[in-house]
């Protein structure tokens, strides 16, 4: 009872804390923008920005000087974040049926950062990056007031979001997914609701990685299909308790370590978790990780949660990487792609080694 209580109260301060974020368009000057270029050149406060239906590449937009825009080199040579800053009454919005994308190809950067903005409003996008990369898709700091409606943040970028220092975030009838190393890292922020949107497909490392939070409740979404090392939810703290509330969400067929750390701020309501590999039974649980002898010459190897690639399983049963292309040979009909806890592998006892490329 008491958990239902504190989230009630917790499910009205933040209804009260992020009303009337969107833009009024009245009020707001309107810029209609067909290429990437002239997507840079029209960002700045108070205005409405709509991107026609189309893609839109920011790694091709000329590094120029602008008052609100800017570029921050990464580690990789000629390759800048593009950092959108100090602007307040924003809203980027795809006007055709379709979200209009925004991608970058370069490999480390983000595909949109924000630095000390507010009132910023995202809707009716696409955005991640062309290929393969380590950088994520949404950043932001020290801003507040921020939100992202009807949006699909998608790998790759590593991770769908990562916010340091955000008061008054709004995520709603939006996805992430298939990003390469977790769905999401937030620090240091408050007053946070997920609401109607979708997590789903996302590999490797983490799941929700929570540091000193006040106030964050996901209702109505959905987590799916992660396939993760860690726990789905996790939670660092140096201030204070972190209490994460999920009201009428469901939680099916993740591969993860658990839902969360032991005895640590997961609270739900009217929430369906089922079909999740923390939730096997002992026996089917304890066969994770092991090598099972098989006639003739060989072992069958059930995987364990963050082995989601031929590379890892090659470590864990050969101790080293270079199996990984014997062991896709071995296993035709297992795509690398659908690797999730509890696959049955069958790995050879001599497997020829990668050849070099």
């Amino acid at each position: 009872m008491r958990i239902l209580n504190i989230l009630m109260i917790s499910v009205l301060m933040l209804g009260t804390a992020l009303s009337a974020e969107k833009a009024d368009t009245e009020t707001h000057k309107v810029v209609v923008v067909k290429t990437a270029e002239e997507f840079v050149k029209a960002i700045g406060p108070d205005r409405i920005i709509k991107l026609q239906a189309g893609d839109y590449n920011l790694t091709k937009v000329p590094r120029g000087k602008y008052k609100h825009v800017y570029w921050k080199l990464t580690f990789g040579e000629n390759e800048h974040n593009l950092i959108i800053r100090d602007v307040t009454g924003l809203t980027i919005i795809g006007e055709g049926k379709t979200p209009a994308h925004i991608q970058i190809d370069t490999f480390y950067p983000n595909v949109l950062n924000f630095e000390k903005c507010s009132i910023i409003r995202l809707e009716n996008l696409k955005l991640g990056h062309s290929g393969y990369c380590t950088g994520g898709v949404v950043s932001a700091v020290d801003s507040s007031k921020f939100s992202i409606h009807r949006c699909v943040l998608y790998g790759c970028g590593i991770e769908g979001l990562n916010l340091l220092r955000v008061k008054e975030f709004k995520f709603s009838d939006s996805i992430i997914e298939d990003c390469t190393y977790g769905i999401m890292r937030i620090e240091d922020s408050e007053s946070l609701t997920f609401t109607n949107s979708k997590f789903r497909n996302n590999r490797k490392f983490y799941g929700c990685v929570f540091t000193d939070i006040k106030r964050i409740l996901f209702q109505g979404g959905e987590f799916s299909n992660n396939q993760i090392a860690e726990p789905l939810f996790q939670f660092r703290s140096n201030k204070h308790k972190c209490i994460l509330f999920l009201k009428k969400c469901e939680i099916i067929g993740n591969g993860a370590h658990s839902l969360a750390a032991t005895g640590r701020g997961v609270a739900h309501k009217d929430t369906k978790i089922v079909n999740n590999s923390w939730q096997a039974p002992d026996e089917i649980k304890n066969r994770r990780g092991k090598k099972i002898p098989f006639m003739p010459g060989g072992w069958h190897y059930y995987t364990k949660p963050g082995e989601t690639e031929y590379f890892d399983i090659s470590i864990s049963v050969y101790g080293r990487g270079n199996y990984s292309d014997a062991l896709k040979l071995a296993n035709p009909d297992i795509k690398q792609k659908d690797l999730k806890v509890d696959t049955k592998i069958f790995c050879p006892l001599k497997p020829e080694k990668n050849k070099k490329r």
